[in-house]
């Protein structure tokens, strides 16, 4: 029997060591691809497709585009991907931006250890697979073609399968 294919998270930042340290951290917990910037996140999450990523992690104070302007645009390429915030910055007045404009999942100060960031990581896939089989459920009901609720969305709430 294969393993599972590791969930697939992108990391948006301007630094590119910064990247190369996160990629070092997470090695093997998730299959990772980095963006130099908002532009590329964007550009990469549009070739790879709806549903591809199930997080997107951005840095806030970037050139050219910061993360509050990614993160929503996110929203609008990637709706289900969950997304968070990783900065150095405190600025409130950002953060706040960044939770309204994009819907953010998480906030995550740096220098973050890498025990924060994986427990952040797997919470945010898993809001995306709550998330994608919620919009799932609904498209069924929408359709008239609901299937019984799987055992997948059971073991969330602690009950066992029917």
């Amino acid at each position: 029997m294969s393993d599972p294919t590791p969930p697939r998270v992108l990391l948006v930042d301007d630094d590119p060591f910064l990247l190369e340290g996160l990629r070092r951290q997470l090695r093997g917990t998730f299959e990772l691809t980095t963006a130099l910037g908002g532009h590329e996140g964007l550009d990469l999450l549009r070739t790879a497709g709806q549903g591809s990523f199930a997080v997107v992690v951005s840095d806030y104070q970037m050139p050219r585009m910061n993360g509050a302007s990614f993160l929503a645009s996110v929203r609008d390429v990637a709706p289900d991907a969950t997304r968070m915030l990783l900065s150095g910055q405190a600025d409130l007045n950002g953060v706040a931006s960044v939770v309204n404009e994009g819907g953010v999942f998480r906030f995550l100060m740096k220098p973050v250890s890498r025990d924060v960031l994986t427990e952040a990581l797997r919470a945010g896939v898993e809001q995306h697979r709550l998330a994608t089989a919620e919009r799932e459920l609904l498209e069924q009901t929408r359709l008239g073609n609901p299937r019984p609720l799987t055992g997948r969305l059971l073991r969330v709430r602690g009950e066992p399968p029917l």
